[in-house]
């Protein structure tokens, strides 16, 4: 079994580390004992960077996918199998599996949901997973607890939203592209649940984000929200989850996340393509 957990701290690479994302999850694993962040990572230049404080290594990832950049490649394999590594680039997720699961046998964990629900993707994914992988939706604890408590009652009471109609709304930073694994994951168990929820309306007009959903002006580059409203029968409900900036992902990776997933590969010898949160 690949050991990735020493008896001080757990090694960890934030790839993508100069990002909006990559630096939230450096400032939370950054002030945690349990990790040590490993002083480089993937950027879209070369350079050197200080985050959160801390100096990085930026290297440059290679325009074409097949391989990992050959410096950061003799990096991680210093490591000697004891490294985690957090992916917050914005690559797809077969793309980052094949650099880091198949090209170097470290666990993964993939911060984003493109891909989510696509059986081909999940296909490709497995074919290099030699490492485990985890795939995080949403990395904000009380939203994963609101898409796990709608699988939950989609799996035990099917179609018991049937003769309900509604919408549903996420709005996110303008740069984010594609559809959250969030929406796309609440749509698949409205559907199962019976209700009648035409698509998905994703919202990313700065001017409609402020005036009409009132989000904070400061966090329009930084942000989701959630809307569910059905009716029928008499019955309403409306469920809105809202988070504001990044720090409320890096700090859940943190503190429940990555301890979950290091847990499971020490006890796991079956490289697994996994998606959080973790089965019991």
């Amino acid at each position: 079994m690949t050991k990735i957990i020493s008896r001080e701290k757990t090694h960890v690479m934030v790839a993508g580390a100069s990002g909006a994302l990559g630096r939230a999850v450096v400032k939370a694993l950054a002030k945690d004992e349990r990790y040590k962040l490993a002083p480089f990572t993937i950027g879209t230049a070369y350079r050197a960077a200080e985050i959160e404080g801390l100096r990085f290594e930026v290297f440059q990832q290679p325009g074409h996918l097949g391989a990992l950049n050959p410096d950061v490649e003799g990096k991680i394999s210093e490591y000697s199998g004891r490294l985690v590594v957090v992916d917050c680039t914005k690559l797809p997720q077969w793309d980052s599996a094949n650099l880091f699961s198949f090209t170097c046998h470290v666990p993964l964990i993939l911060m984003g949901s493109e891909g989510r629900g696509d059986p081909q993707v999940d296909k490709k994914i497995r074919l290099v997973t030699e490492a485990s992988i985890l795939r995080v939706a949403n990395a904000a604890g009380p939203v994963a607890a609101v898409i796990g408590a709608f699988e939950h009652i989609a799996e035990t009471y099917s179609g018991a939203f049937a003769g309900m109609k509604g919408s549903l709304q996420e709005s996110h930073q303008a740069s984010k592209k594609g559809t959250p694994g969030t929406a796309t994951a609440i749509f698949e168990a409205l559907t199962k649940l019976g209700a009648d929820v035409p698509e998905i309306e994703s919202i990313r007009d700065p001017g409609v984000q402020e005036d009409r959903l009132g989000v904070p002006r400061e966090y329009l580059d930084g942000h989701g929200l959630h809307r569910i409203i059905l009716e029928g029968n008499n019955v309403e409900i409306v469920v809105v989850t809202k988070v504001y900036g990044r720090d409320p992902y890096g700090e859940h990776l943190a503190e429940v996340i990555l301890p979950n997933f290091i847990g499971y590969c020490l006890e796991s010898n079956e490289p697994k393509l996994l998606d959080w949160p973790l089965p019991a």
